[in-house]
Formats: structure tokens, C-alpha cells, sequence
């Protein structure tokens, strides 16, 4: 029985990844508490908060999304986002640098949106501040 994606990516993710902000975590069954072998996700945990990026792995694909938490609980899910129409191929032979470099993509889309979110709320301070006058 040959290794699926997910548990190719999980070794190399252990072995030659140095994106040590991200973790790979198998997904779970449906009918029992068991990992399912098949699917994982390599998920960004540096910052806390509501909403991170997470690339699918499953079959013979990876999927860009994000995993988001739950209103009403403390448990998350996986969504897709403007990035999921690319997705990576594992027939492709440069399948693992493009994943290395799509983890870095989104480590670096984080902190743009981040830097950009603090841009657009000191514009709308100083906008409220103007009507108000």
C-alpha cells in the first residue's frame, strides 16, 4: 500500500519544511474519532485569532483556504477563500516548492492584510473625527 499525499506532506513537512509556524494535523473520519490517513491540513498557528490560513491536503491535491473558529464554540473549520481556485497538483514534480511557497504567500498576505487593516482604521478615525466636528 502506497503513502497518500497527506502522509507524504506530513513527512516532509517533519523533515525539510523550516516553517516551524506551521503544523500538519491528519482530518478526522466522520462516522468514528479515528485520523483519516487521506486528508490533512497544514495550518499557520503563530497568531492566534479567529480566522488563519490552512492548506488543504487531500487526495492528490492541495486546496488554499483558511480555517475559521466557530461563533458558538472553540472548535474551527476549514473554508475555502479567494485563493482556492489554485490548486496544486501532486503529479506535478515541483508539487513541494510550490507548497513552500504558497505557505509563504499566505504568511506574507497576513501581514499585509494586517498592516493594511491598521491603514484603513486610522483613515476611518480620522474620517469619524472630520464628522464630528
Amino acid at each position: 500500500m502506497n503513502p497518500s499525499l497527506a502522509q507524504l506532506v506530513r513527512k516532509w513537512h517533519r523533515t525539510y519544511s523550516n516553517k516551524n509556524q506551521w503544523e500538519f494535523v491528519y482530518d478526522y473520519g466522520n462516522d468514528d474519532a479515528s485520523e483519516d490517513l487521506k486528508a490533512g491540513y497544514l495550518k499557520y498557528i503563530k497568531y492566534e485569532s479567529t480566522n488563519y490560513p490552512a492548506i488543504l491536503i487531500e487526495d492528490n491535491r492541495a486546496v488554499i483556504g483558511e480555517f475559521r473558529r466557530l461563533e458558538w464554540g472553540r472548535n474551527s473549520e476549514w473554508h475555502k477563500t479567494i485563493h482556492s481556485d489554485i490548486e496544486l497538483i501532486a503529479a506535478d514534480p515541483r508539487f513541494f516548492p510550490k507548497l513552500e511557497r504558497a505557505m509563504q504567500f499566505l504568511v506574507r498576505a497576513r501581514d499585509r492584510r494586517a498592516e493594511n487593516e491598521k491603514k484603513f482604521a486610522a483613515e476611518e478615525m480620522a474620517l469619524l473625527k472630520q464628522v464630528l466636528k
